[in-house]
């Protein structure tokens, strides 16, 4: 018999109706088997560090613990079933026993690698496990998934970077909140993840709090068009005129802005379509047909579009007139 454990039951549930041949309701308890596959579930982690105090009495937080033992540091912490979670420890535990391989479910990442595999660990199971990837739950693809089972040794890597960094996480807070503790001769508690998540709430709290009302300045130019109506543009300060803040806080650069004479500007004329091959004819003496001259002068206002009805070139056109430049440039 092969026993799959996955990393939740709902995911469980998945997998026994694709593999096992039979009916499987939301609401079917595991584990369930058929077809040669026994299917279980977790709920994910199950397992959970030790306190250090548990580990080694010098450890324990009361009020002989000093900074001379310090930091805590543990090479292979040893894990423990989470309160609540003991009957699915056991459940596994007995159902290996009675196995002939095991098939790892777990999430495809490496906290999904870590929870079957720190089981498995803790059990002491030393049999052959696979190792399965089931990304969605369609029955079709969970049986695909299952066509593809690999050597679960080959995702291990995953687990020992998972299992680092939970250690360097107890061994952070553990050691910090003891150091924080005696500093300020109060109980708290300091994670590698939580007091930077604290400080950046407590940050912006305070700048709430201390938040001072202040008007600052913007220059918006009200401009007329030729032939009726008006438009506002509002100006983007340079960085020059930001002077590193966020706001311009005086009026005085923009008022110097509005009361500096305006310069006409016109935009530059665009070079009319023309190709590389009309260029070079009329380099060569050939001019272009009737109605295309010239073609490569700057056109000083844009063309007006074909009045409606009149068809605009298509690419065939463009392939005959490609063809004239040609038979020009040949001659």
């Amino acid at each position: 018999m092969r026993l799959v454990i996955a990393e939740k039951p709902m995911l469980g549930r998945d997998i026994a109706r694709a593999i096992c041949g039979r009916e499987v309701s939301e609401t079917a308890r595991l584990p369930i088997a058929g077809n040669g596959y026994t299917v279980c579930a977790l709920a994910g982690h199950v397992l959970e560090l030790v306190e250090p105090g548990d580990i080694d009495p010098k450890w324990r937080w009361d009020g002989e613990f000093d900074e001379s033992r310090l930091p805590i540091v543990v090479d292979d912490w040893p894990k423990r079933p989470i309160e609540g979670k003991e009957g699915i420890v056991e459940q596994v535990s007995s159902l290996l026993g009675e196995c002939d391989s095991v098939v790892h479910a777990g999430d495809p990442d490496d906290e999904g690698q870590l929870l079957v595999d720190e089981l498995l660990d803790y059990l002491g199971y030393a049999g052959p496990v696979e190792r399965v990837l089931v990304n969605d739950n369609i029955e079709a693809n969970i049986r695909a998934a299952f066509g593809r089972l690999e050597d679960n040794a080959r995702y291990r890597p995953l687990s020992a970077s998972a299992y680092a960094r939970q250690m360097a996480d107890m061994a952070f807070g553990v050691s910090e909140s003891r150091l924080a503790g005696m500093r300020l001769r109060a109980k708290v508690s300091v994670g590698r993840v939580q007091t930077p998540t604290l400080g950046l709430v407590v940050a912006r709290d305070r700048a709430i709090e201390g938040h001072e009302r202040r008007a600052f300045y913007t220059l918006v130019a009200h401009v007329a068009i030729d032939g009726g109506g008006a438009v506002d543009f509002k100006l983007s300060p340079s960085d020059e005129l930001l002077a590193g803040d966020e706001r311009i806080w005086s009026r005085e650069p923009l008022e110097a802005l509005a009361a500096a004479p305006l310069r006409p500007h016109h935009a530059p004329g665009r070079a009319l379509e023309t190709t590389r091959d009309d260029r070079e004819a009329d380099a060569r003496g050939h001019p272009a047909p009737a109605g295309r001259a010239p073609r490569h002068h700057l056109q000083p206002e844009r063309l007006p579009l074909p009045p409606r009805g009149v068809p605009r070139p298509g690419p065939g056109d463009a392939r005959r007139r490609l063809r004239e430049r040609r038979e020009i440039l040949g001659r």
